[in-house]
């Protein structure tokens, strides 16, 4: 799997948020392999500006056309239908502000 032309594959992040109500988990398990190095930011800043090529090689002479990313969010808070898909549109915007990119298939 590759992100953003290095390594990519699976990867998992949690957060415990305490509330009024009690205390709650919510977690996330993305697959990446997608992803063009110069479109990565961090901070606002594109990576390919501090990360070479020379200093990192790229992973393939040409890139793969199958590109695929998957975010599941999981918690174990109360949340009503409207509040959960609140929770999952951020993880198409977490995925934006690091420079994903929706691309149309031109087979």
């Amino acid at each position: 799997m590759i992100c953003f032309e290095f390594k990519g594959g699976i990867g998992t992040s949690s957060r415990i948020v305490e509330t009024e109500c009690g205390t709650f988990t919510v977690g996330a398990l993305v697959q990446t392999n997608f992803g063009r190095r110069q479109d990565l930011k961090v901070n606002g800043i594109p990576v390919v500006q501090m990360i070479s090529e020379n200093e990192v090689p790229l992973p393939w002479v040409t890139p793969e056309n199958d590109v695929s990313f998957l975010v599941t969010i999981a918690t174990d808070a109360p949340l009503l239908p409207t509040q959960c898909k609140r929770i999952s549109k951020r993880a198409s915007l977490a995925m934006a502000q690091l420079g994903a990119i929706g691309e149309e298939d031109t087979v």
